[in-house]
């Protein structure tokens, strides 16, 4: 109960930050996304609606999970000194983990489809199809809110459409630096990007009617945009693993992964001819 009471105080302190009533309005227009694809395609409504909220749910616990993770190497020295019985360190946990990361919020999802399904004993693909087409809309009005807050920000840059940010946008720890100069619009370049996809996924799932996995789709081709945008990114908190950030290294994941799904899918259909 203690958990619940410091996780909502987190969240509560986080409302009237920007990112999140973003993330709140990706929420509501991916869910009007949902219900519209309900209506396209012989879904049964409430098992839909339940899966969403089983997505939701696994997506919000991925998200955190993965920020936690990633930020796990820096945990010791910045909150050991205030860890001191079983209560400190949750709550030391639960703010380590107040942050997101998109991926993990992704795979969270996807798990939360794939668990509401085996519990019914459903078919994933139609109900993951559908929550695909909407998680790129979701966080199109994410990334709004990363240019608004100030967080996700871009690499120094003095052209066309660039953002200046003010003192009043450091965040210590997450946007210490982003006052310095000038910065590149990753953010809204990234959520134009993710509309654009979106418009092409719902297409591909209109016309094909659950024939293809959607989600696979989606994996492969977010994978190519977030590997290249995270070249215009300037912040430091996304992890660096080698000559990659963390996103980049699980987007090429993404990437091989969805080609050799693909191969192994060719390699059956010959097969089968």
């Amino acid at each position: 109960m203690n958990i619940l009471f410091c996780y909502s105080n987190i969240m509560l302190a986080k409302l009237s930050d920007p990112y999140m009533i973003c993330a709140a309005a990706g929420l509501f227009c991916g869910a009007l996304l949902v219900i519209f694809l309900g209506y396209k395609q012989p879904h049964d409504r409430q098992r839909m609606f339940v899966c969403s909220l089983f997505a939701i749910f696994f997506m919000f616990v991925g998200a955190h999970l993965l920020f936690f993770l990633v930020g796990l190497p820096d945990f010791t020295a910045k909150y050991g000194a205030s860890i001191y019985d079983v209560g400190s360190f949750l709550t030391a946990v639960l703010n380590a983990a107040s942050g997101m990361v998109f991926y993990g919020g992704l795979f969270g999802a996807a798990a939360g489809v794939w668990i509401f399904c085996r519990i019914l004993r459903l078919p994933v693909r139609p109900y993951l199809n559908v929550l695909s087409c909407a998680f790129p809309l979701m966080h199109a009005f994410g990334r709004l809110g990363c240019t608004l807050g100030g967080c996700c920000y871009g690499i120094e840059y003095h052209g066309i459409l660039s953002i200046q940010y003010t003192d009043a946008h450091i965040n210590p720890g997450i946007s210490d630096h982003i006052a310095d100069f000038a910065r590149f619009p990753v953010q809204p370049l990234e959520a134009v990007l993710e509309v654009i996809l979106c418009c092409i996924l719902v297409s591909v799932y209109l016309k094909t009617v659950n024939r293809y996995p959607i989600f696979a789709v989606y994996l492969f081709v977010y994978g190519i945009i977030r590997f290249f945008d995270e070249f215009l990114r300037g912040d430091s908190i996304r992890g660096l693993w080698g000559p990659f950030s963390t996103s980049q290294w699980i987007a090429l994941a993404c990437i091989i992964g969805t080609m050799i799904y693909y191969l192994r899918i060719r390699r059956l259909r010959q097969r089968t001819v």
